[in-house]
């Protein structure tokens, strides 16, 4: 456990990366948050991050796991963050390090970036038509930033639905043993 600035409260760090200085201070300063529970390992399934919500009763949850895994946890109540990032700049070779207390240098491909941090995408649960949908807070950066890790919607509609047909398999399907000569 780590301990932050003199707040109230329990966040509990879901990733593998450390937290950077910025965002350290971000959660005691913006979100209240007085103590710090890491876990920096691959968590196994989605009941394995609840069972940790479960046992420390976090204020914020700050979450690199599954979009599923994220979605699920907000549908259940449990206040989720997500670290924002601007991409800096990009090379072929590694930087030897960031700048600053609010950098990160990533892989993506074969380049490396070097990512500054934003803020936290804080996600919540909102009521609509009837059913539960998970929102991001009005923050441009935030909803920027959900859009991009977001799949395209799926089309619907009837002809949505109809798959193209196949092309015609060359050489009449299955190879036919020669009789001998």
């Amino acid at each position: 456990m780590l301990l932050l600035a003199a707040g109230r409260g329990t966040a509990l760090w879901l990733s593998r990366h450390e937290p950077l200085e910025a965002e350290l201070e971000e959660l005691g300063r913006r979100y209240g948050v007085g103590a710090l529970v890491i876990v920096r390992r691959r968590l196994s399934s989605f009941r394995e991050a609840l069972a940790l919500v479960a046992r420390y009763r976090p204020k914020a949850v700050v979450a690199v796991i599954p979009a599923a895994w994220v979605l699920e946890l907000a549908r259940r109540g449990v206040p989720v963050l997500l670290p924002v990032f601007a991409d800096v700049r990009a090379s072929a070779e590694r930087p030897e390090r960031a700048d600053g207390k609010d950098c990160a240098v990533a892989r993506v491909g074969s380049t490396w970036v070097v990512k500054r941090f934003v803020g936290f995408a804080p996600i919540h649960e909102a009521v609509g038509r009837g059913k539960k949908k998970v929102k991001a807070a009005a923050a441009p950066s935030a909803s920027r930033a959900l859009a991009r890790s977001a799949t395209p919607p799926r089309p619907r509609g009837r002809r949505a639905r109809r798959r193209p047909p196949l092309p015609p398999a060359r050489g009449g399907g299955r190879p036919r043993a020669q009789p001998a000569r």
